[in-house]
């Protein structure tokens, strides 16, 4: 009953390597982009993000197949995943030899995690936690459906207790930098 390991195996991303520190960095850039971007000013939905983003990747590895122990780099790459689906048409410059798209930069990493013998697995839990978070947040809203990750009250109050202010979330709306929403029909055959 060491209930403290379903919140402190967060904070452990790898010991001291290059992948611990690309981690960092993914962690310090891409979530302070994300959190200044498409949630400024909506601090209690970002928190909400981190909040559902860990309790869906604790429930991932809960999974035989996915059974990992850190859960701490699974989370760092469901906020690059959020990221690269919230600003999409971004330009990111790879160690200064090519540069992608801000949607290619999961699965470009993901590539690199495989080139370098690093494991997987972490990634492609935050990438299925982050999708989880993105459908249910926003595609599903916009293709008609009812909003049901909306962010609790409790939320709010813990983010405005801390002293933030309230700030509730605002609907959800098409965003000129986020590229075409999903509609339901295909519109690569124009039906």
């Amino acid at each position: 009953m060491q209930l403290w390991r379903l919140f402190t195996n967060f904070f452990f991303l790898a010991p001291f390597s290059t992948y611990f520190g690309i981690r960092f960095l993914m962690l310090a850039r891409y979530g302070v982009l994300l959190e200044n971007g498409p949630f400024k000013r909506r601090t209690g939905d970002f928190l909400w993000m981190i909040i559902f983003g860990a309790l869906s990747i604790t429930i991932i590895s809960m999974l035989p197949m996915f059974r990992y122990y850190f859960l701490g780099p699974s989370l760092v790459f469901m906020i690059l995943y959020v990221w690269s689906r919230e600003v999409p048409n971004s330009l990111i410059n790879i160690m200064g030899v090519v540069t992608i798209r801000g949607i290619y930069l999961p699965w470009v990493m993901l590539a690199l995690d495989l080139i370098f013998n690093n494991p997987l697995k972490p990634d492609i839990m935050g990438v299925l936690a982050g999708h989880l978070y993105y459908f249910f947040a926003v595609l599903y809203p916009l293709s008609g459906g009812k909003n049901i990750l909306k962010t609790p009250l409790w939320v709010y109050k813990l983010v405005a207790f801390w002293g933030e202010g309230a700030q509730m979330n605002s609907p959800v709306q098409q965003n000129q930098h986020a590229g075409v929403a999903f509609r339901g029909t295909s519109y690569r055959l124009n039906q």
